[in-house]
C-alpha cells in the first residue's frame, strides 16, 4: 500500500518594502525641521513613475496627516522619484529646487577670475537651472580638484578679443573614460563684454548656453557617435529621442537635426542650425537684447540622448514658426513639485524622505516712477523701481521694458527691453533710457522683478514724450495806420501752448529796447498790436511754446510805422 501525498504549488512572494517621511513648513529656510516649525497636513507626495513632474492617473498617492507624515506601502524593490506637492505661493527648501532629487545632478562652480555678486548670482541662477533639467546622480569622479559630483565648472574672465567679439567660450575639460559625460570644465567670459552682457539682461543666457557645451552639448557628440554629415553642407545630430522631439515640435519628417555648418571654429558643428531653431538658446549666434532664447524640449532630449537622466516637464514653451517664447519656471504648474529619489531593496522601511516647503510672498514693486513726468524728445529719462519683499528673500534684480507692441500688458519679447539691474542703490533699482526714437505722446514702461523662488511682479508707468514747438514761418508785418500794425503766422506746429510776441526799437531785442511783450493763444494765425508810434522804425518776433520750452524766434526786418 503506498500512501500519496498531496503536493502544493506556492505562488512566488514577494517582500514588499515602503517609504514615509515628513511635510514641514521651513519657515526659517534652515532645511531641517525646528520645535517652532509646523507640520503641514493634507499635502500630496506621490510616486512619479514616469519621472514627468506631474501626478499622472495610476500613480502611488498619500495624503499627509495632520502630523505632516506619509507612507506608501507595498512597494518593489528598485529606484522610485518620491515627489510632494506644495500649493501655488510655495517657495521650496528642501531638498531643493523644483526638478532638483535627493542626490541630484550637482553643478560645482569655482571663480578664477574675481567677480561682482551679481555676476556670481548669474552663475549659480544659470547652474540651478541646469540641475532643474538634468536630475540623475552620476557616479563621482576624482580629479585634480578632488572628488567631483556631478561636475566642477571653473569660472574665468580674462581679455579674449575685445569688445563684442567672441563674448565667451564653455567646453568640458575633463571626461569620463566609459560615458565621455563631463567631470569637469571651463567657462571664459571677454572681460570687454560681461558688463555689457549684464546691462542687456543677455548675461544669465549667456552662461547657461556656455554651461551646456561644458556639460557636453556639441561638445561630446563626435565621441558618442551622434554627429553624422562632417565636412559636409549638411551635419546632422542623430540622437533618437531629440530627434523626435524635433520632428514633433516642427512638424517634419526627418532623419536627424540640422547642425550648424557656418561660423567658423567654436560655432559650427556645435550648435543647433540658426536658420532652422532661430532664437532657440542653443543656436550659435545670440539675439538682440529683450528677445528670449528659450530651451527648448529637443536640446534636453539630446542630453538624454548623451546619457543623461533628464527632466522633460523642465522645457520652456518655444513655437519655432513664430519664434514665440516663454521660459519655465517652477510655477507654470501652478504647484512647486518637489521630488527625492529613493532606492529601496527588498523588505525594506525607509522613512525620513522628507519635504521642506514654506508660504513665499511675491515680491512687490510698490513703485516705479520716472525722472519726469514730461521728457523732451531726445533727453534721457531715469526710471527707478522701489522693490520689497515680505519674506526677505533675495531679489534677482529688475528688468525695464518700454511698450513697443500696442498690446496691453507686457509681452516679452515683442515690447521693447531696456535692461536689467540686479544689484540696488539704497534698495532702488534705477535704468536710463533714451527718448530719441520716440514719437511725442505718452510712453508706458513696465518694470519686472522675481526673486530666489521665482514668485514674480510687473508694475507700470507713464510719461510723456514731448518735443519743442516748430518755429511759425512766414512773420508777416501790415501796418495798419500811424498806431496799429497787423501781424500774420503761419501755424506749423500741433503742440503749442501760445505764441509769444516781442516788438523792439532795436533789432537785437535788447532788454531795454523791447516796447511790447505779449501772448497770444495756441492755433491763432494773427495779432493786432496796437498803441505803436508814427514814424518809429519797429522790430518784430514771434516763436511758439509749450511747457517743455519754445521754438526758434521768426524776426521781421525795421518796419517804420506810417506817419
Amino acid at each position: 500500500m503506498h500512501s500519496r501525498h498531496a503536493v502544493e504549488t506556492l505562488e512566488s512572494r514577494q517582500l514588499l518594502a515602503s517609504v514615509s517621511g515628513i511635510v514641514w513648513n521651513d519657515a526659517d529656510k534652515s532645511h531641517t525641521l525646528d520645535e517652532s516649525e509646523s507640520p503641514q497636513g493634507n499635502a500630496v507626495v506621490f510616486i512619479d513613475a514616469n519621472r514627468n513632474g506631474r501626478l499622472d492617473t495610476g500613480e502611488r498617492r498619500a495624503a499627509t496627516g495632520n502630523d505632516g507624515s506619509y507612507t506608501i506601502n507595498n512597494l518593489a524593490a528598485g529606484t522610485y522619484d518620491v515627489t510632494a506637492i506644495a500649493p501655488r505661493g510655495q517657495g521650496q527648501t528642501t531638498p531643493g529646487y523644483t526638478g532638483a532629487v535627493q542626490h541630484h545632478f550637482n553643478i560645482g562652480l569655482s571663480y578664477l577670475s574675481s567677480l561682482t555678486a551679481a555676476q556670481t548670482r548669474a552663475f549659480e541662477t544659470a547652474a540651478r537651472r541646469w540641475e532643474a533639467i538634468i536630475v540623475g546622480d552620476l557616479p563621482d569622479v576624482q580629479t585634480d580638484a578632488g572628488l567631483v559630483d556631478d561636475v566642477l565648472i571653473d569660472v574665468s574672465v580674462f581679455d579674449i578679443d575685445g569688445p563684442s567679439g567672441t563674448l565667451a567660450q564653455g567646453d568640458a575639460t575633463s571626461k569620463r573614460q566609459t560615458t565621455f559625460l563631463p567631470s569637469r570644465g571651463l567657462i571664459t567670459f571677454d572681460q570687454a563684454d560681461i558688463d555689457d552682457l549684464a546691462d542687456d539682461g543677455k548675461l544669465i543666457e549667456t552662461i547657461t548656453h556656455e554651461m551646456a557645451h561644458v556639460l557636453g552639448f556639441g561638445t561630446i557628440w563626435e565621441d558618442k557617435g551622434l554627429l553624422s554629415g562632417v565636412g559636409t553642407s549638411s551635419p546632422r545630430f542623430t540622437g533618437t529621442r531629440a530627434t523626435a522631439a524635433y520632428k514633433t515640435l516642427f512638424n517634419v519628417n526627418a532623419t536627424g537635426i540640422p547642425v550648424e555648418s557656418d561660423g567658423g571654429e567654436g560655432t559650427d558643428l556645435s550648435h543647433w542650425r540658426e536658420s532652422t531653431f532661430t532664437v532657440e538658446q542653443m543656436t550659435g549666434f545670440t539675439e538682440d537684447a529683450g528677445v528670449i532664447e528659450p530651451i527648448s524640449l529637443v536640446t534636453i532630449q539630446q542630453f538624454a540622448d548623451l546619457g543623461y537622466t533628464v527632466n522633460l516637464a523642465a522645457a520652456d514653451s518655444f513655437n519655432p514658426k513664430t519664434r514665440a517664447a516663454s521660459r519655465w519656471k517652477p510655477s507654470d504648474a501652478g504647484v512647486g513639485v518637489f521630488t527625492r529619489r529613493v532606492s529601496l531593496t527588498t523588505n525594506e522601511d525607509q522613512d525620513a524622505v522628507d519635504f521642506g516647503h514654506r508660504v513665499n510672498k511675491a515680491p512687490s514693486i510698490t513703485r516705479l516712477s520716472t525722472s519726469s513726468n514730461s521728457v523732451l524728445r531726445g533727453e534721457s529719462i531715469v526710471l527707478t523701481a522701489t522693490v520689497s519683499d515680505p519674506n526677505r528673500d533675495e531679489i534677482l534684480g529688475v528688468t525695464f521694458y518700454r511698450e513697443s507692441n500696442g498690446k496691453s500688458g507686457l509681452q516679452t519679447g515683442s515690447d521693447s527691453f531696456i535692461g536689467t539691474r540686479v544689484t540696488p542703490r539704497r534698495g532702488l533699482f534705477k535704468m536710463t533710457t533714451g527718448t530719441a526714437d520716440l514719437a511725442p505722446g505718452t510712453t508706458t514702461y513696465y518694470a519686472t522683478t522675481t526673486d530666489e523662488f521665482l514668485a514674480a511682479d510687473q508694475e507700470r508707468t507713464t510719461a510723456e514724450v514731448v518735443s519743442r514747438p516748430t518755429r511759425p514761418n512766414p512773420l508777416i508785418v501790415t501796418p495798419q495806420g500811424s498806431t496799429m500794425t497787423l501781424l500774420q503766422w503761419k501755424d506749423r506746429s500741433t503742440n503749442e501752448t501760445a505764441f509769444r510776441i516781442e516788438v523792439s526799437t532795436q533789432s537785437s531785442f535788447a532788454g531795454s529796447a523791447v516796447f511790447r511783450r505779449l501772448n497770444v493763444a495756441a492755433n491763432v494765425r494773427s495779432a493786432t498790436i496796437i498803441g505803436l508810434r508814427a514814424g518809429i522804425t519797429y522790430f518784430y518776433r514771434i516763436r511758439a511754446f509749450n511747457d517743455i520750452g519754445g521754438s526758434a524766434w521768426t524776426t521781421s526786418g525795421g518796419v517804420v510805422q506810417s506817419v
